[in-house]
């Protein structure tokens, strides 16, 4: 009767071990580094959505709006019924500003002049919505009850997307 395991059968047990632990390691990495990945996709994609929502919520309940199209990016002015700030019917303005092709939103209870004036800072809400917007144009149709809407940030997919005002 044997009461004891013998060297060689304790070494093939380790070996063994050790490889089991090497691939369930690599797998527990790659999952890991899967997981990041996917969380940065999914990030991204929040942001457009919050970005396209928010968009489609002023022009959606806009009463007056105007367009100035120019080479990449447009400025859009509304009147709108919505408001993140607890305005009735603020006035609304969406832009790329310069440093970092910032894209914009500024809210107001007043009438929103371009270029903004010190004295008028104080009753302004501005929203920085996106960094290295690379294209912010709309195309307003001829009965302004449409809006033709294309953002482009850096190192994401494009948006397109219309909306038909109320």
């Amino acid at each position: 009767m044997r009461k004891a395991f013998s060297l060689v059968e304790i070494i093939v047990s380790v070996v063994l071990l050790g490889l089991i632990v090497v691939f369930v390691s690599s797998t527990l990495i790659q999952t890991k580094n899967s997981t990041k990945i996917f969380e940065n996709i999914v990030k991204k994609n929040n942001k457009i959505e919050k970005i396209s929502t928010l968009l489609y919520k002023d022009i959606f309940q806009a009463s007056t709006i105007e367009v100035k199209s120019y080479k990449n990016y447009s400025i859009l002015e509304l009147k709108t019924k919505h408001s993140i700030y607890n305005i009735q019917e603020p006035y609304v303005v969406w832009l790329v500003l310069k440093e970092n092709n910032t894209l914009a939103r500024y809210e107001s209870a007043k009438k929103i002049e371009l270029p903004i004036k010190e004295e008028n800072k104080k009753a302004l809400f501005v929203d920085i919505v996106s960094k290295e917007c690379d294209s912010f144009s709309l195309n307003l149709s001829n009965n302004k009850q449409s809006v033709l809407i294309y953002i482009e940030i850096k190192n994401r997919i494009p948006v397109v997307f219309e909306v038909e005002r109320l």
